[in-house]
């Protein structure tokens, strides 16, 4: 299914000023928005999508690439750079009944540096929000290190996602890690019934200027820390509620 069919598309070009854009009831979509279309919104500040019940994804993370100097055809993942446009002054992702079972690859959450916030709800299938494949981190780098993922997330919520087991995972050295984040301008976190998540992002020198992490009461007291450090920064920060 397509957002756009026949001679209603419009030309790519004249979407590059649009700045919000709202999905909403598209039962057949599996993607957002095409590779191409994503790549023209330069200017997209909210992107909302909901009730979208087959969606898989924002884009097509398969897409193959021919790469015009090399020729190569490569997955979208491995092609694209931390540094690419795609949705590069994104400053708010609204998430709500979509059936994926993560929503960005590692490349692609590079490229949200303008990212402020995140909310996602009732995406029963979701188990993890940023994933990266063998071979997607930089020469050199460490998967457990503090990556600097959403420099500028200020605000993340995640209600009801029951297979949510991390944030972000990703493969290195043969076996699936749950990197610690930086998140320097997290503020904000809300968790409501996602019963498998019991470790978040963070690590003694994560979100240093973070407010409250709001929780069930018993979800806030199964928590998992790396270490007593920072198990010892947060616990002061939490707070219990019955709902949202």
């Amino acid at each position: 299914m397509s957002i756009w069919k026949g001679n209603f598309a419009p030309p790519l070009g004249s979407l590059s000023n649009l700045i919000d854009l709202r999905i909403f009831g598209c039962n057949k979509l599996r993607y957002a928005l095409s590779l191409n279309l994503a790549q023209t919104l330069e200017s997209l500040l909210l992107l909302s999508v909901k009730d979208c019940k087959m969606m898989e994804g924002l884009i097509p993370y398969d897409v193959v690439v021919v790469e015009e100097a090399s020729s190569a055809a490569t997955s979208f993942s491995k092609c694209i750079s931390p540094s690419s446009r795609i949705f590069c002054n994104l400053q708010m992702l609204e998430i709500q009944h979509c059936s994926g079972v993560f929503l960005f690859p590692l490349r692609l959450a590079q490229s949200l540096v303008q990212l402020g916030g995140l909310w996602i709800q009732e995406c029963e299938y979701m188990e993890v929000i940023v994933r990266g494949e063998e071979g997607e981190a930089e020469k050199g780098e460490d998967t457990m290190s503090l990556r600097t993922l959403f420099p500028r997330l200020h605000t993340i919520q995640l209600v009801k996602l029951p297979n949510l087991t991390s944030f972000c995972s990703v493969v290195g050295a043969g076996e699936v890690v749950a990197p610690i984040l930086l998140l320097p301008s997290l503020l904000i976190v809300h968790v409501y019934d996602c019963p498998c998540l019991t470790r978040l992002p963070l690590g003694s020198q994560s979100s240093l200027n973070l407010e409250v992490v709001m929780g069930e009461k018993e979800w806030l007291e199964g928590l998992m820390w790396d270490d007593e450090k920072s198990k010892t920064r947060f616990i002061p920060r939490l707070r219990h509620y019955d709902g949202i």
